[in-house]
């Protein structure tokens, strides 16, 4: 079972335009595709507009003139694959949701995301003992910081 999320934009008024992901949900994939790739209205459209995905991809559409197929696995790199669009599945256009109803979702959904008004991702790890909203770009940092901080070599005396 992969790390399952929700991708989600605010429409207000309580009402998010969603699509699920079925793996790599955690913040150093999806965020930080989210963060880099989709931090444009356009693009996040353009990615709800395939509906449910198998997993994210820094690539909406695939180059025609080769394969990307799920079935023969046989996709192509950095492309996002689509359970429509890639997988021949029904039924998995974008919903539109509240927060309650992605937060207790029967899809075992370990992450939320959350493009914001001010064109800002936010995400909540459900999972998480202290599950908060956060900033995704603010995480990201810190998480390279800390690893930055790991890496520096023990002075010795």
């Amino acid at each position: 079972m992969g790390t399952r999320c929700y991708i989600a934009k605010d429409l207000g008024g309580g009402k998010y335009r969603t699509i699920f992901c079925m793996l790599d949900g955690y913040l150093e994939y999806t965020g930080a595709l989210l963060a880099e790739h989709y931090a444009t209205p356009g693009r996040i459209d353009a990615l709800l507009s395939l509906g449910d995905i198998y997993s994210l991809g820094a690539k909406i559409e695939p180059d025609p003139a080769y394969p990307h197929e799920w079935y023969n696995n046989n996709r192509q790199k950095d492309v996002t694959t689509a359970l429509g669009r890639d997988c021949g599945e029904t039924d998995c256009s974008a919903q539109e949701m509240t927060l309650s109803e992605m937060e207790d979702s029967y899809e075992f959904i370990d992450f939320l995301y959350v493009f914001t008004h001010e064109h800002e991702w936010k995400y909540l790890c459900l999972t998480a003992p202290d599950a908060r909203w956060r900033n995704v770009r603010d995480e990201l940092m810190e998480l390279e910081m800390s690893d930055q901080d790991d890496e520096e070599p023990m002075q010795t005396m």
